[in-house]
């Protein structure tokens, strides 16, 4: 597991709407070409959302559950190429007039079993947690610079 955390000095419902809403994501990420919602509630999410990666246009499809100024949890069904499993939250937590958002991922890669040495596979898990930690970290960035200059 991997974990970012950030403090945003805004509303805490402002906060969370800006992560909840999916059509913000391409606002404020220029990194997302698209995003297609195909389920929302208010609670349960359901979309597509297209990325630009260094190999090209990546769509993502993701189910989120949104508990409303506290949680939104992630689970990628399909996860990305080289991953078995994707899954992840970000927390909201208001203190006195500022918000800590924790974005946390949790994740399994696909090796190969037999042979890839145990080694291999501690290089290779450190090298995509320093990639992940750092784009939760331009991410959340990103979403504060957006926040803050909205009172």
């Amino acid at each position: 597991m991997i974990a970012e955390t950030i403090f945003i000095e805004q509303t805490i419902d402002k906060v969370f709407d800006a992560f909840a809403n999916l059509s913000n994501w391409q606002k404020v990420l220029p990194d997302v070409l698209d995003v297609q919602t195909l389920y929302d509630d208010g609670y349960h999410q359901e979309f597509l959302m297209t990325v630009d990666r260094p190999n090209g246009a990546e769509t993502i499809r993701g189910i989120r559950f949104c508990c409303p100024n506290a949680r939104i949890e992630l689970f990628q069904p399909v996860p990305p190429p080289g991953f078995k499993s994707m899954t992840g939250c970000w927390t909201f937590e208001e203190h006195q007039g500022v918000v800590q958002v924790t974005a946390q991922r949790w994740f399994e890669l696909l090796l190969p079993d037999a042979t890839t040495k145990d080694e291999d596979k501690a290089t290779a898990y450190q090298d995509v947690e320093t990639k992940l930690r750092g784009y939760l970290h331009h991410n959340l960035g990103l979403f504060k610079t957006s926040l803050e200059g909205v009172r």
